[in-house]
């Protein structure tokens, strides 16, 4: 059928609150937007937006299918979600709106490996930090449009006045650094994140194969990073394990302030639940989710650390099952120990890739 309406529509990080806004804007009223991907992301819930939301279980592939059916007259929604960094891929939005017969139009999203980044002037933090050099036959146009394809916020066009390139990324949940420095045959990249560093080495190395462009690839992980990596993530893991007994809470504290006229006498950590009430139920019911997502994040440090030692152990029951034990029953000093027991080889490592082979 000819198209017979038009969807305008944004995509774009909010580095403030680290979640993507999703708007999309048609000129007739909206019955359906959905959401389908194969890849995982979190709905983050949108408190303008008075549409229903009906979520699928992960099947056939999709990692991701929700429906928004809006109620009241409106051509414009915002949507938020939160995607998992190095996994990439499309977000499909197909909007439905009232009209007959029935049409809808389908937009499609890229999702990019590291997706929760945002570019910044400059770093000035002194954080210890791990490197990844590649080396090779390509030019620096050439490396720009791999980061381009890796990370948001990549000007379209390289201001390469002087042969070499430097941006200045910054992770918008965790606060993590990436530092991007390239020119004809060589790049250097370096994070305080190890998985940063992982997907980078992963998403370079296809790209180059691709193209049979040969590289070689040289690292370096600093075992500082991993108790600093750790600590980033801490006050969000402590944050939602701290939910549970807010939410405990506010009944009792809801009885006291209906009985009592002045609750001065409260401690201000108290008064602060009761005044934030709505805000702690809705962020508990979405609680699990969250802890999953999080601890994700501290499993695929563990399995990124590993790769660089040349061991797989993502399948590996047996190694994963103690970290995991470990997370539900969570303190930081536990999990950091379980981390440091074995300290990583401060030494350069190195390893080549061909236009055809991997590592």
């Amino acid at each position: 059928m000819e198209q017979q309406f038009t969807v305008n529509h944004k995509f774009h990080l909010d580095s403030e609150e680290a979640v993507y806004k999703v708007t999309v804007e048609a000129p007739l009223n909206l019955e359906l937007v959905m959401l389908q991907s194969n890849k995982p992301m979190r709905l983050v819930d949108t408190e303008s937006n008075q549409a229903i939301v009906s979520l699928s279980k992960p099947a056939d592939g999709n990692q991701l299918l929700a429906t928004y059916r809006c109620q009241e007259a409106t051509n414009r929604l915002e949507l938020k979600l939160r995607t998992v960094e190095g996994q990439y891929g499309d977000l499909q939005v197909i909007v439905i709106p009232k009209m007959k017969p029935a049409t809808a139009q389908t937009v499609i999203l890229k999702i990019k490996p590291l997706s929760l980044h945002h570019r910044v002037s400059k770093i000035n933090d002194k954080r210890a930090l791990n490197t990844i050099t590649f080396s090779g036959r390509f030019a620096g146009r050439q490396m720009h449009e791999w980061i381009s394809v890796c990370l948001p916020e990549v000007p379209n066009r390289a201001d390469d006045d002087d042969g070499e390139v430097e941006l200045f990324f910054r992770n918008a949940f965790l606060g993590s650094f990436l530092s991007c420095k390239y020119g004809d045959k060589e790049a250097v990249f370096k994070s305080d994140s190890i998985s940063t560093i992982a997907i980078l080495k992963e998403v370079i190395t296809k790209l180059a194969t691709e193209r049979k462009i040969g590289i070689r690839t040289q690292f370096k992980i600093n075992p500082d990073t991993v108790p600093a990596f750790l600590k980033l993530v801490h006050p969000k893991l402590e944050y939602q394990l701290q939910l549970k007994q807010k939410a405990d809470l506010i009944e009792a504290l809801k009885e006291i302030k209906m009985q009592e006229d002045d609750t001065s006498f409260l401690d201000p950590d108290y008064a602060k639940i009761i005044d934030n009430r709505e805000k702690i139920l809705r962020e508990f019911k979405e609680r699990p989710k969250a802890l999953k997502s999080l601890y994700g994040i501290v499993t695929d440090l563990y399995v990124d650390m590993h790769k660089f030692k040349g061991i797989d152990i993502a399948r590996d029951r047996n190694r994963m099952l103690p970290l995991m034990n470990l997370l539900e029953n969570y303190t930081f000093e536990r999990v950091v120990s379980f981390f440091v027991k074995k300290p990583m080889d401060h030494g350069a490592a190195a390893a080549s890739v061909s236009a055809t082979g991997g590592f």
